[in-house]
């Protein structure tokens, strides 16, 4: 019997081809007999996916879905875990007063940089699952933008024009950087990163906002509160078994040393200038990763990305140095 004719099992069907390949009959085969067998059993394959399932593209969506649902949340869970328990266990070793510390919780201030803790390690992970990187870094560019309204909103603190072009000047980079193989076209996965970037920017600016008008919130503890609730909701959602699914190590690293050193060194910044400044000094990671991912693997950054970046560092330079000069001339006083 030719193998077409052997249509009403598919599992049947497919045993049969697995035993003639291995058995070495498939290579005895005419050409044209194993095209038709490969054919039939691609169609049987198909038939019997679309008879099991209510939809094709249903299937195949699952089969992506579920690892990266997965990886999303064991990522939260590692990244507010390893964040979360550095950040505690520095609060511990350098507190003076933790009774003090402790009593500040309760005030209005530390639950608002809590919660954005927690909506920003939440939502960038959820983002970069869901939708291409480039939709929601131009989502997180917003964060300066965010930092001077918020400021000026919350606490009366006016943005100078200087800070004003120098921030849609970096956006305008970032626009040209992230753009470069057209993953930011508009669709339902592209909206819903960028709305996860917007959510992490408009976070992050809170944040800022607050530590630097309430210089005594214990900075340590508050973060590393906001940190471990997303960290044990990760954990939850995942489960303890899948966790150690991938590559640890790395996570770890970024989780243990690089992101406790980063968020330290901006929310610290927080407390000695500006907001918005610390907010487009923050945007140079967008432009500085790729360069790290060239040092590391040798994949070459485009030349658009190249010249979008020159334009972000750039910008920043200048902003930084003409802010220094007019601190300069301010401390001078007002010559005679």
């Amino acid at each position: 019997m030719h193998p077409s004719a052997m249509r009403t099992s598919p599992l049947a069907y497919q045993s049969e081809r697995f035993m003639l390949k291995k058995t070495g009959s498939y290579r005895r085969l005419s050409e044209p007999t194993r095209r038709s067998l490969d054919l039939d059993a691609a169609q049987i394959g198909t038939q019997h996916i679309d008879a099991m399932s209510p939809s094709r593209d249903l299937y195949a969506d699952s089969a992506t879905t579920l690892p990266r649902f997965t990886s999303t949340f064991q990522m939260l869970g590692w990244r507010g875990l390893g964040l979360g328990l550095i950040f505690i266990i520095a609060w511990a070793l350098t507190s003076r007063d933790r009774q003090s510390d402790f009593a500040m919780l309760g005030t209005g201030a530390a639950i608002v940089v809590i919660v954005c803790q927690v909506v920003n390690t939440t939502l960038f992970p959820m983002g970069i699952a869901i939708a291409p990187v480039a939709t929601v870094l131009l989502g997180v560019a917003t964060v300066p933008v965010w930092s001077a309204l918020l400021a000026q909103w919350l606490y009366g603190e006016i943005t100078s024009r200087t800070t004003w072009i120098a921030i849609a000047l970096v956006i305008a980079g970032l626009t040209l950087a992230v753009t470069d193989k057209g993953e930011a076209a508009l669709d339902a996965h592209a909206m819903a990163g960028a709305a996860c970037g917007l959510g992490v920017a408009f976070a992050l600016a809170l944040t800022f906002v607050t530590l630097r008008h309430h210089a005594t919130l214990p900075l340590f503890l508050v973060i590393g509160l906001g940190s471990l609730t997303s960290g044990i909701s990760g954990l939850l959602i995942v489960g303890p078994a899948q966790m150690t699914d991938g590559t640890v190590w790395a996570i770890l690293v970024c989780a243990l040393l690089i992101l406790p050193l980063s968020f330290f060194a901006l929310n610290e910044a927080s407390r000695h200038t500006a907001a918005a400044n610390v907010s487009l000094l923050l945007l140079l990671e967008t432009v500085l990763a790729p360069v790290w991912v060239w040092l590391g693997t040798g994949e070459a950054p485009s030349r658009r990305m190249m010249a979008g970046g020159a334009v972000v560092v750039v910008t920043l330079a200048m902003y930084v140095l003409s802010t220094r000069r007019a601190q300069i001339r301010v401390s001078r006083g007002p010559t005679k």
